[in-house]
């Protein structure tokens, strides 16, 4: 047939989707039931190029009835124009003007809109035909006739209402916010769904929009046949921690990354998995039989179930299609050739994972309206442990770079991340004093069963067998537990969003580098060199600055704060073309060079390594190439001096000391600079005495009693210093073991920290890492990367550093913006302690606010966690997922932990400030000696250069995507889906399949399975 204006003149516009319309609307006679040949009635088609949407007559093929959607080109506002049964339209089909009595009409057609709006999605919503059919209350909200249109050059959809049987002329319209143009509209049944804290199911119907972006929108339409709007937006991307309505989630846009929606959505509506595109959707409705009756309707005149699926629900069985049960299923194909399922109301009702696993609730399994249906149910009592967002059972790995030695002892105390309860569990059950180690068995009036009394420091309150998080895997003999999930003692994490749970390693580093700012082409510009040009001297703010035109530093995340490191060579080929590296033959074995030019190298060689000294080598071992970053830009970074960094040691305290004595300052400030390690001797004079050489070494005219050599059990007791640490210029042969070592070679530099001679820097000493860089030494264009100071980079299978880094517009330069929701950070910035921490002038982290279990993106992260742990733990104890320990003796002397809780878009960890473990755990080198209460104090001082420790999750969700092919049928392209007049099964149109031009594959989706039809093929 070809469409034709009342004259007969063929219309000649390409048509784009075919709507057939009831008897009850066609504009082509007498309503009539059934199928009459000698009245076929009329079908609605949209006409892209035209601008056109019109109704056919099949019998006459002439139009009886249409709207031009005409684009105003000063406002760009589109106008829904009459144009009755004569639209004039841009010829796509010529052949169809062969006639010469078309000659004139072919002529003078007007020319094509490349601005138009392209109507060619079409959704039909009409009131039931039968109210005594089978129809429940949701259906007979439905009381007018609606037609919904909508194209690809305009983000609006069109309500176009009626009058009888035509079009009136005041059309709804609502404005997809960044649709990039609607392909598809498709209206869900109309549905009865809870929402909110009412627990009462209201009427819900849904437009599904296929937009230009790749995503499907949702709309909730109105049902008042007096509305004055089409309807309002769901956000299909909400984070779960914030939900108003769940059934529809009001879509707002302020910003990229709104506070409610989930970090990197792309948009508010659903996404096809692993990248794929949804091309089409139905709605398949299993009707209630007690609510159709109680809507008037007729059961037995609703569509049937296929056998397998009437007999899973039947029996009760578990199976992973939708199709079990009353409510409505969305089937969707998408550009893969797969089929998937979209949830409505089906996991509305308070669903967690089994206690068996999830003793505490940590584990979010919501399936929220309009997700796509997930391949596992998580809260089914019958899940294995493989189908739950989980932790790698495994134990972190956790690398302190450097090593232990006695002096360096409190590294072990650097912050770690929380592990499952199990890890802390240190009181023992007990029944008498036998079940217990030289301890008393300590028992309430009463009781049969207590605990093993325990002496000196420890944790508070103590974990016992019964009272933890019981995530750990059970013996077979014991019947404290069901079940549990880990046989390591993991890292815990609480599961924020299921949905964005997924596989993968985990990193924690520290100071570690910024992902993607590696870059080979940095160039140093420095506006007033220092000595020979070696150096730099920095008087003014910006002198010395890094530069790199292919550089995004803002995307990458960089801000000022960070610091600079450049890397360096070991050998000529890891320099650029007419490059050598220069290389220190005094330095380190293994100390890298710099690269400069094969002419400066040949000429130049010694003058360059006078100057450049301090690139190549420094007293402590390999030069540190560092600078802190003062302000960061786009593609420039102003660099300034770094100090050296604050390092933690632990010293003796002196002989005949006792360990409860008070250390006074003058004691600690001597103690600390090395004063009093046995074998110092300065100007011909020994600096202290041990007991064994001078008994009355501490008294009145004697010398000092030097420091008592290592031994952290009793008198006379240890403390902890913090210094900046320089080396001395010449060291020991083979570095030095001990502090005498130092003393006897080195009495300047009395401590052996590391394998090195050091002290510690004096107040009116100039204490800098490494002098700026001059232009001599880095005049070729430089490898460098931004590292992250002070900081601890949590980096995985989502990066989330640079989503908060904006930069200014006018000037350029990096900046966090606040309307970004705050789950999109990476970093844990620290001070020097927990004070500084607190109230840090640029970076502070607050408290974390009460009864906060899954923070929001408007929730302060990090946070310090401020509540203790309860004594006793269950999933409804306040406190149970979030608190920090004590430690310390019984009684007064127990101090708490700091702790910070850390979050992005997937998940909440704990980040204890001091090591849990390592702090209940004795003093490395020894078997039995606990650390001073005081120790729980947080230090930055105590974490190493690039100290990491790093976790696995595993599972997660994932959609129910399924594969359509068999021997002879594989679904390829589709891109047309209808449902089958029974229950799970459908009819797909596939473009690309087949042997010829595609295919109509019938499908059945019951049982668990997705299957095509071999017995029914079209080709």
């Amino acid at each position: 047939m070809v469409p034709r204006r009342a004259d007969g003149t063929p219309l000649g516009a390409r048509p784009g989707q075919v709507l057939a319309v009831p008897p009850d609307l066609s504009n082509t006679g007498d309503p009539r039931q059934g199928c009459d040949p000698a009245n076929p009635g009329s079908v609605y088609v949209t006409f892209p190029s035209c601008q056109l949407i019109a109704e056919v007559d099949l019998r006459t093929q002439r139009i009886l009835q249409s709207r031009q959607f005409v684009r105003d080109p000063n406002n760009d506002a589109i106008t829904v124009v009459d144009t009755g049964a004569d639209p004039l339209c841009p010829i796509d089909c010529a052949e169809q003007f062969e006639d010469p009595d078309y000659a004139a009409a072919l002529a003078s057609a007007p020319p094509g809109d490349p601005d138009g709006m392209y109507p060619l999605a079409m959704a039909l919503v009409t009131p039931p035909a039968d109210p005594t059919a089978c129809v429940d209350f949701a259906d007979l909200e439905v009381q007018d006739v609606s037609l919904y249109v909508g194209g690809l050059g305009s983000d609006n959809i069109y309500e176009l209402r009626y009058d009888g049987k035509t079009w009136t002329d005041d059309p709804l319209e609502f404005e997809l916010t960044a649709a990039q143009g609607i392909s598809a509209i498709r209206p869900t049944p109309p549905m009865l769904m809870a929402s909110g804290p009412d627990p009462d199911p209201e009427p819900y119907q849904f437009l599904y929009v296929i937009a230009g972006d790749g995503s499907t929108r949702v709309v909730r339409r109105e049902f008042s046949p007096n509305r004055t709007e089409l309807g309002s937006e769901c956000d299909t991307q909400v984070d779960p921690t914030v939900v108003t309505a769940a059934a529809c989630h009001p879509a707002e846009f302020p910003g990229e990354n709104p506070p409610d929606r989930r970090p990197f959505a792309r948009g508010p509506g659903i996404r096809g998995p692993n990248g794929s595109l949804i091309t089409d959707w139905t709605f398949q409705k299993w009707y209630s039989a007690a609510e159709v009756s109680a809507a008037g309707g007729s059961y037995d005149r609703c569509p049937s179930a296929t056998a397998d699926t009437a007999e899973a629900s039947a029996e009760g069985r578990a199976i992973s299609s939708p199709f079990t049960g009353p409510g409505v299923v969305g089937v969707a194909s998408t550009s893969f050739g797969r089929l998937v399922f979209g949830v409505f109301d089906q996991f509305q009702d308070d669903r967690r994972i089994s206690t068996a696993y999830d003793y505490l609730g940590i584990m979010d399994a919501q399936i929220p309206p309009h997700s796509l249906w997930p391949n596992v149910d998580p809260t089914l009592a019958t899940t294995t442990i493989e189908a739950l967002p989980r932790m790698e059972d495994k134990v972190p790995d956790r690398l302190l770079p450097n090593g232990i030695a006695d002096p360096t002892v409190t590294r072990t105390l650097s912050p770690s991340l929380r592990r499952i309860d199990r890890a802390y569990e240190t009181r023992v059950a007990c029944n008498n004093d036998n079940d217990c180690d030289d301890v008393r068995c300590l028992l309430s009036e009463g009781e049969s069963t207590g605990y093993c009394e325990q002496i000196g420091p420890a944790l508070s309150p103590p974990v016992s067998e019964r009272e933890q998080d019981r995530l750990a895997k059970s013996e077979e003999d014991d019947d404290v537990m069901a079940s549990g999930l880990y046989e390591n003692d993991v890292v815990r994490a609480v599961v924020r969003d299921y949905s964005a749970w997924v596989s993968g390693t985990w990193n924690l580093f520290w100071e570690g580098e910024i992902p993607g700012t590696t870059s080979a082409s940095g160039q140093l510009l420095c506006e007033e060199p220092g000595w020979a040009g070696g150096t730099c001297l920095s008087t003014t703010a910006g002198d010395t600055r890094l530069v790199d035109k292919t550089a995004q530093f803002c995307e990458r995340g960089v801000l000022g704060g960070d610091k600079l490191f450049i890397l360096g060579c070991n050998q000529d080929p890891d320099c650029g073309a007419g490059q050598y590296c220069l290389l220190d033959p005094q330095a380190p074995a293994g100390s890298p060079g710099l690269c400069v030019s094969e002419v400066a190298y040949g000429a130049s060689r010694e003058e360059l390594l006078q100057m450049c000294r301090p690139f190549l080598r420094d007293d402590c071992g390999a030069a540190r190439r560092e600078w802190a970053i003062t302000r960061a830009f786009q593609q420039e970074l102003w660099l300034q001096v770094l100090d050296r960094p604050v390092d933690s040691y632990v010293m003796m305290r002196q002989e005949k000391t006792s360990a409860s004595t008070p250390v006074t300052d003058e004691e600690r400030e001597a103690l600390c600079r090395g004063d009093l390690v046995a074998g110092r001797v300065i100007d011909g004079e020994p600096t202290c005495a041990r007991t064994q050489d001078e008994p009355n070494c501490g008294q009145e005219g004697e010398l000092p009693c030097c420091a008592s050599d290592y031994g952290f059990i009793g008198d006379p007791g240890f403390i902890e210093c913090e210094s900046r640490l320089t080396c001395a210029p010449e060291q020991p042969d083979n570095g030095c073991n001990t502090h005498a070592d130092c003393a006897a070679q080195t009495p300047d530099y009395p401590l052996c920290i590391d394998g090195a001679c050091k002290r510690p820097c004096g107040p009116d000493e100039d204490c800098a890492l490494t002098p700026l860089p001059g232009p001599e030494c880095f005049r070729e264009l430089i490898r460098y990367q931004v590292l992250a100071r002070n900081s601890f980079i949590v980096r995985g299978p989502y990066d989330f550093l640079p989503q908060k880094v904006k930069a200014d517009p006018e000037s350029s330069e990096c900046y966090e913006d606040p309307e970004v929701s705050n789950l999109l950070t990476s970093r844990i910035r620290l001070g020097e302690d927990e004070a500084d921490t607190r109230q840090n002038a640029l970076w502070p982290i607050p408290s974390c606010p009460a009864g906060d279990e899954r923070p929001d993106g408007g929730a302060p992260n990090p946070c310090f966690i401020d509540v203790e742990r309860p004594a006793a733990l269950d999933g409804n104890t306040p406190n149970a997922i979030y608190h920090f320990f004590k430690y310390g003796p019984a009684g007064d002397g127990q101090r708490p932990v700091p702790a910070i809780r850390y979050s992005n878009p997937m998940m909440s960890i704990v980040l204890d400030l001091t090591s849990l473990l390592d702090l209940a755990a004795p003093i490395p080198g020894t078997d039995d000696a606990l650390w001073p209460a005081e120790f729980t104090e947080f230090k930055r001082s105590r974490i190493p250069g690039r100290a990491r420790e790093a976790f696995g999750t595993k599972a997660g969700y994932a959609p129910y995507d399924a594969n359509v092919v068999t021997a002879s049928v594989t679904l390829t392209g589709p891109t047309r889906i209808v449902n089958a007049p029974e229950l799970s099964t459908v009819f797909v149109v596939d473009s690309a399949g087949g042997t010829t031009r595609g295919q109509v594959v019938r499908v059945t989706l019951a049982g668990g399975q997705v299957e095509p039809d071999v017995r029914f093929l079209v080709r």
